[in-house]
Formats: C-alpha cells, structure tokens, sequence
C-alpha cells in the first residue's frame, strides 16, 4: 500500500514540475508566435499570432522593436499599430524606419485587451537598413504662422512620443498623429521664408520643404497719425508675436506695441518734419510695401473736408478769431471753364464747423484773388478771369453785416495787375504793375490811392506777411526777370522799401503764407509746373530762413490760408501742377510749431 501512495505522489510532482516548464510567458496566453520573416536594407518583416481571443476582444495589435534588451520598457523603443489580425488571428508589419545596418534588435508584439497590454516574448534579429518616414504629401505646402499643416505620410510609428516635426528648426506641436498622417501646428518663432519641415523617426529624418505667404497689407485705422500716436495695421500673415515685426515708414521703423495674424498696432515714432510714404513691413524675406500711402504728421493735422465745392486760387482772411474763405477756380480751366463760386463762408476753429454766409460776391467771372483785412473789412482784389482778363479792382467784404461792397475801389492810375495789398500802421497799400512793367504801390487814402514810388521786381502770384511795423513781400515772378526769391520789406515807421535775406528755397510761385509767433512762413508752391512741397519759416530776429515741415497734403499749391490764434489752416488748393489743367482740393489742414 505504501509502494501505491509513493509512486502516485512521484507521478503527481513530475507532472506539476513538468506542468511548470511548459507554462509560457506572461501574454503568451494570446500571443501564440511571433517571428521575423524577412530582414534586407529596406527594413524587416514582422509577424505574430494571436490565440484564445475573440474579434471583438481585441482593442489593438502591432510590434515594439529596440536595440535595448526590453523593447517594452525602452525610451528609444519602436512602436507601430497595425491593422487588426485577420480571422485566422495573424497580423504583420513591414517595418520600414527606425531599423539601422548592423545593430542587433529585440521585437515583441503585443495585443491590448480590455485596455491591458499584453506582450509576446522577445526575439531578436539584425537589422540590414531601413527606407525611413516616406511623405506623400504636405497640405497646404504654404501658409503662415498658426496654420495646422497635415504631412501624409508612411512608415511612422503610431505614438507621437516616438517622432518628432520641426519646421526650421524650431520645434512643432502635433495636435494629431495616425499610422498615416500627421498634423502640426507652425510655431511663431520660424524666421525663414522658406523653412525645412523635418520629421524625425527615432533617427530617421524626412526633410520636405514649406514656404511662408509674405505679409498683404489692406488699410490702416489712420492714413494721417501724429507723432506719438498707435495705428492699426490690417492685413494677413504678421507673426503673431511683436518682436518678429518690424513696420518702418521712409527708411524710420516704428515700434510694434501688439499683434495677431490680422493686425499690426505700432506706435508712430518721432521725426523732423511730416513725411507721406508707404509702409512697409518684415517677417520675413524682403519687406513688402503697401499700395497706400501714410502721411505720418509733425506740425500738421489734417481736419474735416471744406464741405463746398472743390477749389484753388481762392481768398482767406481772418478777422476776431473767425476764419473767412471763398471764390476761387473750379475743375480744369482750360477744359471745363466752370464759373468760379461766388460763395463765402465762416469757419469756427473750436467746433471744426464751416458755415455759408452768401453768394452776392459782386464780379461773377472772378478768381486768383488778393485780399486782406483793413479798418474791419476783407479786401478783396485782383485776380483773373475766365477770359484771361486781369483783375484791376478792389472789393470790400464786412463780416458785421455779411455784405460786399456794390462798387469797386478802382486804382486811378493805369496799371496792368494788382501784385498784392496789406495793411499796416492803419494805413492800406496795394502793389501794382502798370502798363509798362513798372512796380509800384499806392497808398489808400479815404478810397482813393496815391502813388508812393516803385519796386525793382514783381512777385506776382509772390507770398506776403505782416510781421511787426513791417511788411514782407518774397517769392512768385517778375514778368522780365523770371522768379524772384528777393525779399522786399516795407518798414512803415520809416515809410521806405529795404531789401531783406532772400528766399532760400526753390523758386515759386501761387505758394501761401501767415505769420505765426512773429515769424513768416512761405508754405508749398510750384515751379515750371512741379509741385514743392516744403514749409520755410522766417524769423525777423535773426533775418534768417529754415526749412521746419514737408507738405504732405493732395494738394501743394494754390491754397489759401488763415491764421486763428496761434494756427495757420490751409484750405483747397492744387492736385497737379498748378498750371491752368489741374484739379481742385477740398482738404484742410493745420499747421502749428506747437504740434509736436
């Protein structure tokens, strides 16, 4: 009996203890085999057999390989899903990345069952080569900062930890990623318009190449911005972070306080003088410039439109802090002969706000008129006509009674134009040239005018200012000396004509001038019909010139000015050249050393 009861013990532990050498590893319970069928410098074939699953237990299939002894816990570790196992339970991967010549190694397969990974033994194999990631295609292959760009693609593996995408060398976020495509986001901080997109496999590299759409610039908040000021750059492609802009204006940059895809806000630096220019802007490649232009202003500001018709060659005077303005040309001269506007109109510097006073200027064919103010009055004179006829007249404007004089101021003498008017001392004077081109002025005296003596040169269509107990008389042209950049001083204490520092600038005509803080200034101009389009200001002090502001509005010559307070504004004008074909303007602009 006891012979029995030893031998069926011995039986049952060699069973066990067999039963135990048998048993395979962990996982081996649903991964019945797994083996390399093929290895060449293209890469290697996987395959493995599952075992004891259903087709609806199984979550996900596919190989880890590494040259690390345990692929599955391996930081360097190869890792690819593939499709699910066909019904006989077998499923394969032709690996094509990630697999160098002469390096040994471990490959396992795995199956995930109810969210739990289970593993097939290690086997080993040394790899000859490998293909590498292949691109199909990169959609879109251009675009900018922020754009999502899918790169469809072969041989990667199915874990975004194992790969990586850098775009210039900057690295990139993938927001998605399959055994097909990957999906990437291009980062801020790529400065180079035609960057690589390098994809990276565990070594592998595919370099495929991207290109940036350059800055488009459609508007901006402000075509007129003052020194100091932000303005809004709208358009497309800017880098969303400011230090990558860089938004300059007739060679200045400006700095970017702020930005997104869309628009660009820079701070308008200082300069000299008011410049007009297009913008440009750089990201990167070449800077583009806008189709628009910016007047970036120093000393000017530009206000509301004059809301009547489009004019030049008209009269402004100021009179107890209201401005006055009217007559003028209208449209093309030489083409459309339109009646020049008899209108007037008052102008409040404080609300910005014009007002028609009336349409009774007495000469209906009248413009290129002089004017100025004298005991309470506009004066009104000169000019020409659309006949080409000369204006040999004065008229008179009251603003107390918003009415014109019904009669003329006639000049006794025979004259062939009125050069210019002022007043002085209490006293009235026009400059005149007679029929024999001799310069002279007159004195009124209780409506009529006296002869006082002549001048050396004309300055018809010249710039005039009242500075002090003297008036100052410069630019425009004599008739047999071309222009004349003299300048003629009346010094009324001393009742007698001098001569003063010449005009500096180019030579001019149909400019306009005021005098601001006790000093002259001669603004815009042109010259054998080309605009100029500078400000020169003259100080009595020093009897000297400087140049102090650039024009930057349409217009460049044949406005009209007046001065309220401590401010001159500019009104009208002309677009072309001045000349008898050109186009009227109906722009104001201010004008202040003030304004900084």
């Amino acid at each position: 009996m006891k012979i029995i009861y030893r031998f069926c013990l011995l039986v049952g532990l060699l069973a066990f203890v067999g039963c135990k050498k048998e048993k395979m590893p962990e996982g081996s319970q649903y991964i019945a085999d797994i083996s390399v069928t093929t290895v060449d410098e293209t890469g290697a074939v996987f395959f493995a057999q599952l075992g004891g699953l259903s087709w609806e237990e199984i979550d996900q299939v596919g190989f880890v390989w590494s040259a690390s002894a345990d692929p599955q816990t391996a930081e360097a570790a190869f890792r690819v899903d593939t499709e699910r196992p066909n019904l006989d339970g077998n499923f394969t991967l032709k690996a094509e990345t990630g697999i160098e010549a002469g390096v040994t190694y471990q490959v396992v397969a795995y199956v995930v069952v109810g969210g739990q990974q289970h593993f097939s033994r290690a086997i080993q194999f040394v790899g000859q080569g490998s293909r590498g990631p292949v691109v199909r295609t990169v959609t879109p292959s251009f675009g900018t900062w922020g754009d999502t760009v899918t790169v469809h693609i072969q041989n990667i593996p199915s874990s975004s930890s194992q790969f990586s995408v850098s775009v210039g060398g900057v690295p990139a976020t993938v927001v998605y990623s399959d055994k097909e495509a990957i999906r990437f986001v291009i980062p801020d901080a790529v400065v180079l318009e035609r960057p690589d997109v390098e994809i990276n496999v565990n070594g592998s590299t595919n370099v495929q190449q991207w290109y940036f759409e350059l800055p488009r610039l459609d508007s901006v908040s402000n075509y007129y911005p003052a020194v100091g000021e932000r303005v809004v750059l709208y358009g497309k492609n800017f880098n969303p972070q400011a230090s990558f802009n860089k938004v300059m204006h007739d060679g200045r940059t400006f700095e970017v306080v702020s930005v997104d895809r869309h628009r660009l806000e820079f701070v308008v630096g200082d300069l000299p003088m008011s410049t007009k220019a297009p913008l440009a802007v750089s990201t990167i490649g070449e800077p583009i410039t806008s189709e628009f232009q910016v007047a970036v202003l120093k000393h000017l500001r530009k206000l509301r439109d004059f809301p009547g018709s489009a004019r030049y060659y008209t009269f402004a005077s100021s009179l107890d802090g209201v401005g006055y303005f009217g007559l003028g040309a209208l449209g093309r001269i030489d083409i459309e002969r339109l009646p020049p506007p008899d209108d007037i109109w008052s102008y409040d510097a404080a609300a910005d706000q014009w007002q028609l006073l009336n349409h009774t200027f007495p000469n209906d064919d009248m413009y290129s008129s002089l004017n100025f103010i004298h005991d309470g009055k506009i004066y009104v004179g000169g000019g020409m006509s659309n006949e080409y006829g000369i204006g040999k007249a004065w008229y008179t404007y009251t603003p107390s009674d918003n009415r014109w004089s019904q009669g003329f101021v006639w000049l006794e003498a025979p004259i062939e134009r009125i050069i210019s008017g002022f007043s002085i001392g209490g006293e009235a004077f026009s400059v005149t040239m007679n029929e024999a081109r001799v310069v002279e002025y007159y004195k009124m005296n209780r409506d009529r005018w006296e002869y006082r003596g002549t001048l050396d040169k004309a300055h018809h269509e010249g710039v005039s200012f009242v500075i002090g107990d003297k008036y100052y008389l410069t630019t425009g042209h004599d008739y047999d000396a071309g222009y004349n950049n003299d300048m003629d001083v009346y010094d009324s204490a001393a009742k007698k004509w001098s001569k003063a520092a010449p005009f500096p600038g180019t030579f001019r005509r149909s400019s306009t001038g005021f005098v601001l803080n006790g000093k002259g200034y001669v603004y815009g101009g042109y010259y054998d019909y080309g605009q100029i389009g500078d400000v020169w200001e003259y100080t009595p002090e020093t009897n000297s010139w400087r140049m102090v502001e650039q024009v930057v509005s349409a217009a460049r010559s044949g406005f009209s000015s007046f001065v309220i307070g401590q401010k001159a504004y500019i009104i009208g004008g002309a677009m072309d050249n001045a000349s008898w074909s050109t186009y009227a303007s109906k722009e104001v602009w201010e004008f202040s050393m003030d304004n900084q």
